[in-house]
């Protein structure tokens, strides 16, 4: 098995995140030069030709992502104020607005689903206390599951 560049030429300082969602569609997520978040899928063995930017989110941080109860990606991110931001795959392909729940990190994200409607867990470090946190987020839209 050898290693294959996604398609597109994005390049990123930053940590990328994938979810495979329950139709079989892999999904990468990483964070442009210009702070933008980007989505490539990859159906049926073969990824897009190009990278798309989900509108309007920005972040300095690696995205979060998981699987959303209807099996389609949710993306998380911390937000250039700070605060935690998510957005989710529409059923017409688009994506929903970016919302944010209470908090926020100053650092990347970690989420973990579950399975059922339980919220998902956000991990963080907080930067000034070097201390690992977590905390149930209750993001609104589509309820996170495993």
């Amino acid at each position: 098995m050898s290693w294959t560049e996604i398609p597109g030429g994005m390049l990123t300082t930053l940590p990328p995140a994938a979810v495979l969602t329950t139709d079989g569609t892999l999904y990468a997520f990483v964070v442009g030069q210009d702070q933008a978040v980007y989505v490539n899928k990859k159906t049926g063995g073969a990824w897009a030709t190009s990278w798309t930017k989900i509108p309007g989110g920005q972040t300095k941080c690696g995205p979060a992502a998981a699987v959303n109860s209807l099996g389609t990606p949710s993306v998380i991110i911390t937000g250039l104020d700070g605060k935690f931001y998510q957005t989710y795959l529409n059923d017409d392909g688009t994506w929903n607005a970016w919302e944010s729940p209470d908090g926020g990190t100053g650092s990347s994200p970690a989420s973990v689903a579950r399975r059922r409607r339980h919220p998902p867990d956000v991990l963080r470090v907080r930067r000034q206390q070097q201390a690992h946190l977590h905390r149930h987020h209750h993001l609104r839209g589509r309820p996170l599951t495993g």
